[in-house]
This record gives structure tokens, C-alpha cells and sequence, in this order.
């Protein structure tokens, strides 16, 4: 049985991305560290947006004049932040994705599609937040606060899930020069044909739950050994917490490095069409 689940994991996708992240971890490691960059940028950038914008409205009625100019800030202002965001975002996750092709093929760096890329960001993100907003306000409408959090528990994965498939299904075409991955098409492929790609999912799961179990077992271990003492709790418990939270962060932004190459192999081998 153990033989029959090596074997056939040994044929498995994974096995493949794993087996290529192995091989390229320089270039797995850099695109990770664009990635982390590139969410330390945004946090950055909006704290100090946030700190240069009263929460007091009357503050802001006084500083703008009036109730128009105020009205016309609250629509341009989120739609600017959204649109620089994505600028950003188009930038490094473009960056991120020659480096995991570069693992498979030599590929320049080029970003003469970057406005092409951008615009395709712009389109799927405005979409399905957009689909997402009006679902939540419809439900909301329609039924009780209580339940509402019920329903959002199921609508929040699926709706990742489809755009998590969205997103590594266009974006992987988009670097392999796949011209006719459009927008529209992308979403038809993510929701007609996720059977094909939805595996990533399962992946995941247990990429995560492993990581749950040793955290859990190493936490137990220190409970009853290093952590007896009062002393050494009172002095190592913030250093500790600070450690596993930074540990955690980066093992997640390794699982999306990982999704990010299997749906790139899973396109040069053109599962989903």
C-alpha cells in the first residue's frame, strides 16, 4: 500500500513542482522574496496613506469645504489606491513570474506586456470583488445578521477558490505568450474545468495541516521541557510567539510560490485549454 502511494504520488504534479522547486531554489527563494517585498511595500504604503487621512468626518468636511468635494474625494481616493495597488502588484507578480519560468526554461526578463498585464489585473480584480460586494449586500439584504456569517463562511472559500483559479490560470497563459487567455476566457476555464486544476487545493490543505501538526508537536515538546521552568517562560515566551508567527508567514507565502508553479506546469502541459 505505502509502495502503491509513492508510486503514484511520484507520477503526481506535485511531485513534479516539488521536485523543480528543489532544483531552482535560488530562484523559488527570490521570487518569494518579491512577493514578501512587495506586501511590505503596500503595508507601508497603507499606513502612511492612513495616517495622512482624518477618520473624523467633520475633520474632513472642514478640510475639503464642502459635502461635494468630500463625496468626490470618497469615490476617486479608493479607486486611486485600488488602481496603484494593482500597479504594484502587476509589477512584482510579473517579476515573480519569470523567476518561476526561469526554473523551467531561460526566459529575459522583459516587461514590454507589463501595461497588457495590468490591464488584465485591473479587469479581474474589479470583477470579482465587485461580484463579491454585491453578493455580500444582497445577502445582507435578505437575510438575518445572524445568519450572515453563516452563509459568508461558505462564500468566502469558494469565492477564493474561483479566483485563486482565475488568477493562476491568466496569469499563467499571460507568460507563456497564450494571447488568446483573455479575461473571459480565463474565467470560463476556472470555472468550467476546475476538476483539472482544483487539486492545488487538496495540496494545500495538507502542506498546512502538516505544518499544524509539527508546529502543534514542537509546541508540546518545549511546553514540557524548556518551557517548565517560569523563568524561561516569562523571558522567551514574546521571542517565541514572534519566531512561529514569522515562520508561518513565510511557510504561506511559500504554499502560493508553490501554486504559482503548479498551475505554470500545469499549463505547459495544457491541462486546462
Amino acid at each position: 500500500m505505502i509502495a502503491y502511494i509513492k508510486k503514484m504520488f511520484s507520477r503526481s504534479r506535485c511531485c513534479v513542482v516539488l521536485g523543480q522547486i528543489r532544483r531552482n531554489k535560488f530562484l523559488f527563494s527570490l521570487a518569494t522574496l518579491i512577493d514578501l517585498l512587495f506586501l511590505g511595500i503596500i503595508v507601508a504604503i497603507g499606513t502612511y496613506v492612513s495616517s495622512k487621512v482624518p477618520n473624523d468626518q467633520s475633520v474632513l468636511l472642514q478640510y475639503f469645504g464642502n459635502s461635494t468635494n468630500l463625496l468626490i474625494f470618497a469615490i476617486i481616493y479608493p479607486m486611486a489606491y485600488y488602481l496603484l495597488m494593482v500597479l504594484l502588484y502587476s509589477a512584482a507578480k510579473l517579476l515573480m513570474l519569470h523567476y518561476y519560468e526561469r526554473m523551467h526554461t531561460l526566459l529575459k526578463i522583459s516587461f514590454s506586456r507589463f501595461w497588457q498585464f495590468y490591464g488584465l489585473n485591473v479587469a479581474l480584480y474589479f470583477s470579482f470583488f465587485g461580484v463579491f460586494l454585491l453578493l455580500v449586500s444582497l445577502f445582507g439584504w435578505l437575510l438575518q445578521k445572524e445568519f450572515l456569517m453563516y452563509v459568508l463562511i461558505v462564500i468566502v472559500p469558494v469565492f477564493l477558490f474561483f479566483l485563486s483559479g482565475v488568477v493562476h490560470v491568466s496569469h499563467s497563459a499571460f507568460i507563456h505568450g497564450d494571447s488568446r487567455m483573455k479575461f473571459r476566457k480565463s474565467c470560463a476555464v476556472a470555472f468550467k474545468q476546475y476538476k483539472a486544476y482544483g487539486s492545488f487545493i487538496l495540496w494545500d490543505v495538507l502542506f498546512l495541516g502538516g505544518f499544524y501538526i509539527l508546529f502543534n508537536v514542537i509546541h508540546l515538546v518545549l511546553r514540557y521541557t524548556l518551557f517548565s521552568n517560569q523563568v524561561m517562560v516569562a523571558r522567551l515566551t514574546q521571542p517565541y510567539i514572534s519566531t512561529i508567527s514569522f515562520i508561518s508567514f513565510v511557510f504561506i507565502f511559500l504554499v502560493l510560490g508553490f501554486n504559482r508553479v503548479y498551475f505554470l506546469e500545469a499549463d505547459r502541459k495544457h491541462v486546462y485549454s
